[in-house]
Order: C-alpha cells, then structure tokens, then sequence
C-alpha cells in the first residue's frame, strides 16, 4: 500500500491505528508513547545430520539429540546473553522430523520467533542465535541451514498524538477508561510500517466482556470480542481526528 501511494494525494499528516483486545475491559483505552511494540523475526531451521539405524548410532549423526541440545540450550543461552531489563522473547513454533521408530532421520526442520524492543536488539539477538546453532551443530558433528525473516519493526507512537488521542478518548469514554501502558506489548502489528513513514498513534480499545464469554486471547481457536466496542473505538476515532484537523 505504501509502495503504491496510500500516504500520498492527499498526503497523510497523520495515523490513528485501533486494535480492539480482549485482554482489556469493555470500553477502556489503552495507549503508551514512543515505542509500544517489539521488533519480530522468524526463523527456519535445517538441522542436517546423517540418517542410520538406531542401532548403529555410531554410524550416524542423529539431528533429533542435536534438536534436543538446541532446544534447551537456546531458551537459557539466548537470555544469558540478552542485557538485563531489554525485552527478548524468544520460542519454537514447529519442530517436524522422522519418519519411523527405529531410523535416524537425515534431518529435522524447526521454526520460530525472535522479538525484542528495537530493531538493534534484534539484530542482536539473531546473532547470538546463529552462533548458538552453530555451536550445537559442531559439537555435534552435524550442519545446519538457517533463514531468518525479518518481520515487522517497532511501532513508535508519536508522544503529541498520544497525548490528542488520551484527550478524545476521555471526551468519549470518560477520564476514568483511558489507561497508559507501562511496558510495550511483546506482539507486533505491520501498522509500524506506516508509521515509519507519518506519525501516528496505536491503541488498543478493551473488548472483554467475561459475562458474554469474551475473555479468550487472540489467535486462539476460541477467539471472540464483544462487538459494542466497535461503536466507541468508531467514535473515539471520530473526535481524535476531528480533534486533529480544528488544532
């Protein structure tokens, strides 16, 4: 969209981005200045060894022990090295290899995330994943082929946008149901993208609703939000960019 001139004629002077959550109360705001989310990459990960018979260990390079020492030394190492107090959070998504009981498979595929606070912190921590797979490969005799996609970048809320957006979100829901995030959010939006390019503001609007059953996360199979948010986070947008245009 920004390749193909969403921002221009007219030009965009500024971005508000709503996200309804159900992690937060019905009809509450909630914002933060600055950086709000994380930077993410994913990986994908060839453990490659040498298939046999479990029989023959020997005769081998098994890639499922090299999966094993990876997974447990990645989750402690990767914070070892992570300075203390930057957000890191780091997992495995998929882990898939073998086929049958008693064979040593030649390989075993492995996917996941790295998301820190910025995008140097990143850059940081694939390193020091790379390294750590590096190190387990060669300790254990066997190779490794890893892609790393970078993801979305850190959304930056504008401070003077946060501050409008606070002041409509009081006009509409109350002074009461406007909240400030102490910390960012560990998940990541493509809304960075656009505000790479225009300043902005990203919230969230509360969509909980426990007597109705709208508790459950998002991206899980149980996902479901009260839609009377829909009307106020509308309305929230309304004033902020009516707000907006008067100053």
């Amino acid at each position: 969209m920004i390749e193909q001139g969403a921002l221009e004629n007219p030009k965009v002077e500024a971005i508000f981005t709503l996200h309804v959550s159900t992690a937060q109360e019905l009809g509450t705001l909630w914002v933060k200045p600055e950086f709000i989310s994380i930077s993410s990459a994913g990986f994908k990960l060839v453990l490659q060894g040498k298939g046999g018979h479990v029989s023959q260990p020997h005769r081998g390079v098994d890639p499922i022990t090299m999966t094993g020492m990876l997974i447990t030394g990645a989750q402690a190492l990767m914070h070892k090295a992570n300075e203390p107090g930057q957000m890191l959070v780091f997992g495995f998504g998929t882990v898939h290899g073998g086929t049958a009981d008693n064979i040593i498979p030649d390989e075993v595929s492995l996917s996941g995330s790295i998301r820190t606070a910025t995008p140097e912190g990143r850059q940081k921590a694939i390193e020091d994943f790379r390294r750590i797979v590096e190190g387990v490969c060669r300790t254990a005799g066997g190779g490794h082929r890893l892609d790393v996609e970078i993801q979305n970048p850190s959304i930056y809320n504008d401070p003077g946008l946060v501050e409008l957006l606070k002041a409509a979100g009081a006009r509409v829901l109350g002074a009461d149901r406007v909240h400030e995030f102490q910390q960012i959010m560990p998940g990541g939006d493509d809304a960075a993208l656009f505000q790479q390019k225009v300043p902005g503001v990203y919230w969230l609007l509360g969509a909980r609703n426990e007597a109705k059953g709208f508790d459950q996360p998002g991206h899980s199979p149980y996902f479901d939000f009260d839609e009377d948010a829909l009307p106020l986070g509308a309305a929230v947008h309304a004033q902020a960019v009516t707000d907006f245009l008067n100053r």
